[in-house]
């Protein structure tokens, strides 16, 4: 799998929890190839602790900036480069475009998982859906990533859910 691919199926695996765990913080850990931890440990707690989060996010996105809000129904999440910051110059030598990322926000929602879980999994999708930007590609729609989320609820539902979701996931749909 190409990085971009690793990304594409991470975000699908975000898209998909219901709460943070130590296989997503793992996944995480590895995908972005994030050293030591906000923790100290191997992978942080980047799905279970939003100051682990906002680390990967300074971390791997340096330079951007990022917000986060829940209600009882969601968590979202928004990160964008933060060209007039102290890095902007950094940003654009490392190939982000003024043209193109001034107006642009990355945002991500997901349905609660308990407060600090669905607002660390926002956070995170949304960082990858940056990354996912910066490797050239278009991440899902908000409607591509519900209808892919719709139909992957119904598989799991189905008595072969667990291979089914497995393949979707390796597929990064």
């Amino acid at each position: 799998m190409s990085r971009a691919d690793d990304l594409l199926t991470l975000l699908g695996r975000i898209s998909l929890a219901e709460r943070g765990d130590r296989d997503l913080d793992n996944a995480i850990h590895g995908a972005l190839g994030l050293a030591g931890g906000a923790t100290g440990w191997t992978a942080g707690h980047y799905t279970t602790s939003l100051d682990a989060a906002k680390w990967v996010v300074a971390t791997v996105l340096p330079g951007f900036w990022h917000s986060t809000t829940t209600c009882w129904r969601t968590a979202d999440a928004d990160a964008a480069p933060d060209f007039t910051g102290q890095h902007g110059d950094d940003l654009l030598a490392a190939g982000w475009s003024l043209e193109e990322h001034d107006a642009v926000t990355f945002s991500a929602v997901v349905a609660p998982g308990g407060p600090i879980h669905a607002e660390c999994l926002a956070l995170i999708a949304a960082t990858l859906k940056a990354l996912i930007a910066r490797e050239g590609l278009t991440p899902p729609s908000p409607e591509v990533l519900a209808d892919r989320c719709a139909a992957l609820a119904a598989m799991k539902a189905a008595p072969t859910r667990s291979a089914l979701i497995t393949q979707e996931v390796e597929n990064g749909r």
